[in-house]
Formats: C-alpha cells, structure tokens, sequence
C-alpha cells in the first residue's frame, strides 16, 4: 500500500470509527470466505461491508437545525415600584 492510502485509511479510523471498523471486518470476512471457499462467511462480509457504507451515509447525512427559543426581553422598565431609599435623612445641625 502507498503513503497516501494509508493516510486516507487512518484519517477515515479518527473521523468515523465505527463504519470504519464494521468496513474493515467485513472485508476481512468476504476475503476469508472467498478464499476458503465458505459463501455463508463471505455473505455476511458482504452484508457487514453494506451495513458500514449505510452507516457511514446515515451519519454524514444533514441534520436538522434545532429550533431554538426566541429569548425573551426584559421590560423597559421596572414591574415593581421604585422602593423608598432606606438611609435616614440627616437632620439639621443645630
């Protein structure tokens, strides 16, 4: 395998593992049972390596933008009166 191949391979491990790892054991599957002459087995490496690709476009597919809530603004002014000030007012000297 060339350089680039394997990078594209390592940087297609670190984005989408999962239907990475499903891909890989499906290959590997098909390949055992074509070589050893066993359909059941390089059926189901088939069947794996669909279910990857399926994944893989279920998970790049666009999602919906989430709905967010209008924030609401605060009343110009207060809803509550002014309360009085609580320091007592200072008296004349005499």
């Amino acid at each position: 395998m060339n350089t680039a191949w394997l990078r594209h391979w390592r940087n297609a491990y670190r984005r989408e593992p999962l239907p990475a790892f499903v891909l890989t054991v499906g290959l590997v599957d098909a390949g055992l049972g074509g070589l050893s002459q066993q359909g059941s087995l390089a059926v189901v490496g088939l069947g794996a390596v669909a279910a990857a690709i399926a994944l893989r476009q279920w998970q790049r597919r666009p999602r919906k933008p989430l709905k967010l809530h209008r924030p609401r603004s605060l009343p110009h002014r207060p809803a509550r009166p002014v309360l009085m000030p609580l320091n007592k007012p200072q008296s004349p000297e005499p």
